[in-house]
Parts: structure tokens; C-alpha cells; sequence
């Protein structure tokens, strides 16, 4: 399985996951048109859970997605969201990257990454 890793130390990591047979999307975690500014606010937000084990209690930045457990979005920036989960206390595993338009998530969106989210647990 392709994997690439975010964010790592301390024994905890934050790793981008594509299916079997799905090369890795080019740029950070296939996020697109993630400049430079974006990346330094993903690690601004990733870090306190690299260094602590927990995200920022801040619901702007780091939140469950109601209703579609176990997803959650990591935040960077006002349109960039990473939805992932915690495969197990010390890792969680980005399997999607959006940029969002409006408020809301696409009902697509996240029907795709609860999808991606169970073949990962298959591979787990």
C-alpha cells in the first residue's frame, strides 16, 4: 500500500495512504494546490499530536465529522481539510485531501473517504 509519511517523531506519525494499485497523488498528502503557506499551517496543526498525542482541542482546527465516525478533518486552512482517522493512539492515517467551497462537506467526499477509510482497516 502507498503511504507516505507527514509527519513523524516521538514514536506517533501522521501518514498520507492511497489504496493498492493507486500511485500517491503528487504534492503534500495529494492536497491540491497546497502552497508552501499551507504546508507550514498543516504542520503548525499536526504538531502538538506528534509531540503529546492529541490534536488541538480547538474545533476549528482538528474535529470529528459528525455522523461519519471514525472520520475526522485536520483543518490547516479555510478551505484545505485532510480527513483521516486514528488507526490505533499513536498514528493517524490521512486518506483524502479537499478543498472545500462552501461550509459544508460534499456528501461524495466523504462517502469516498469513509470508503478509503475501510479498505485501510481491511490492510491494518
Amino acid at each position: 500500500m502507498p503511504k507516505e509519511a507527514i509527519l513523524e517523531a516521538n514514536g506517533r506519525s501522521i501518514i498520507f495512504w492511497s489504496p493498492e494499485g493507486t500511485p500517491l497523488p503528487t504534492g503534500t498528502c495529494g492536497c491540491p494546490n497546497m502552497d508552501a503557506r499551507a504546508e507550514l499551517k498543516l504542520v503548525r496543526v499536526c504538531r502538538p499530536f506528534i509531540e503529546t498525542g492529541k490534536f488541538p482541542r480547538n474545533d476549528t482546527k482538528f474535529k470529528a465529522v459528525t455522523g461519519h465516525s471514525p472520520l475526522c478533518a485536520i483543518k490547516p486552512d479555510k478551505q484545505l481539510r485532510l480527513l483521516g482517522y486514528f488507526q490505533d493512539l499513536r498514528t493517524f492515517v490521512v486518506v483524502m485531501c479537499v478543498r472545500k467551497k462552501n461550509n459544508k462537506h460534499k456528501t461524495s467526499d466523504l462517502k469516498r473517504a469513509q470508503e478509503l477509510v475501510g479498505e485501510h482497516q481491511k490492510t491494518y
